[in-house]
């Protein structure tokens, strides 16, 4: 169960950083991850919020958007982007080129969870 690592790195990243800038708490998380990742976003979402319980970020919303996949084509040159069908973990074999059909991609961005923003609530002077 990957998503609880995850859970644990993103936590402590949303927690540190809102410590350095004083907040009393953490109101939002908002994550974007690949429409390719192996990450389910349920159980990262319940993993989170678990974790975060009796800290800063116990009440705070979590958002999970997902990140279009891009790919360089070297068959045709195409850069941009690409759909997969069905199941992430079946998806990667239906990754092609949409300008040409080739499969000789070079895919950016694969397995990418990226914390996008929080939202804090400052502590009072």
């Amino acid at each position: 169960m990957h998503e609880f690592t995850t859970a644990q790195s993103i936590l402590s990243t949303v927690l540190r950083v809102a410590a350095e800038n004083e907040a009393e708490e953490v109101t939002e998380i908002a994550l974007e991850i690949s429409a390719l990742s192996h990450l389910n976003r349920g159980q990262l979402a319940f993993c989170l919020k678990a974790l975060a319980e009796k800290s800063m970020a116990e009440n705070a919303k979590i958002r999970i958007t997902t990140r279009s996949v891009r790919a360089l084509c070297n068959g045709c040159g195409y850069e941009g982007p690409v759909k997969a069908r069905g199941d992430p973990f079946e998806a990667l074999a239906s990754v092609k080129c949409p300008r040409c059909g080739g499969r000789d991609l070079e895919i950016e961005g694969l397995n990418d969870c990226i914390v996008k923003h929080i939202r804090i609530k400052k502590r009072s002077k």
